[in-house]
């Protein structure tokens, strides 16, 4: 377990005493981090030894908490961890115990994924930290793993989901929309369980609420096949 944070004076983990980037680095399965301060965002050598050495995705999961939900939902997204760890992917996700939260990182784990957790500290107040991450960002709300997991990942997966999944693509979408980043989330539509939400963003299209194509910053894969060309084609 790696946790990326320093300790305050009672012994709890908090965010770095300034404001910086951090940059991951995987090698040899082993975690490495660098604080890099936000006035030097140029294109360092750390930014440059991170290009060279991620060929694999890290990649952001947006997913339901719930473990009432449709059985099938499982079963997709169980296929989806596999593939992420078969292929040498890295899992980005909220880290919590539940749900298709659970599930994704748990089958990732076992095909060889590294998994990375961003966990708000009511989450670990309330005992609901995944068992399973190899590394565990925390910190203070839902606003900052938010900020983090956008930071973190190379692209985004939604898998079925409520209001926090839909506020996290939202989230990815207006901030690409504007110039803040280049990254894409892909709508896995298992089921057609985002069909209503397409409806909506073309009606939104349609009535010009939204500038340019909705659908070049979200993209829609009705399989996994269509998940996994979508990801390698960036």
């Amino acid at each position: 377990m790696y946790f990326i944070g320093c300790k305050d004076s009672e012994n709890k983990w908090v965010r770095p005493p300034f404001k910086a980037e951090m940059l991951f680095f995987i090698i040899n399965r082993r975690i490495y981090c660098f604080f890099v301060p936000l006035h030097e965002r140029q294109k360092t050598i750390f930014q440059q030894i991170q290009v060279q050495h991620f060929r694999h995705m890290k990649i952001g999961i947006y997913c339901s908490a719930n473990d009432n939900i449709d059985p099938d939902f499982f079963a997709a997204t169980e296929e989806l961890g596999r593939w992420c760890g078969k292929n040498g992917h890295s899992i980005v996700f909220g880290g919590c115990d539940f749900g298709l939260m659970k599930c994704v990182s748990e089958t990732g784990k076992s095909a060889g994924a590294t998994i990375i957790g961003v966990v708000p500290s009511i989450i670990e107040q309330r005992g609901k930290v995944s068992k399973i991450l190899d590394v565990e960002i925390p910190c203070d709300n839902l606003s900052d793993r938010k900020d983090l997991i956008v930071a973190q990942s190379d692209v985004f997966v939604a898998l079925p989901g409520g209001l926090g999944t839909l506020d996290e693509i939202f989230t990815v979408a207006a901030a690409a929309s504007i110039g803040y980043h280049n990254k894409v989330v892909i709508l896995y539509n298992m089921k057609g369980f985002w069909n209503s939400t397409i409806a909506m963003l073309n009606d939104m299209q349609g009535r010009g609420f939204i500038r340019g194509q909705w659908n070049e910053r979200i993209k829609v894969a009705d399989t996994l096949e269509d998940v996994t060309k979508l990801i390698e084609s960036l």
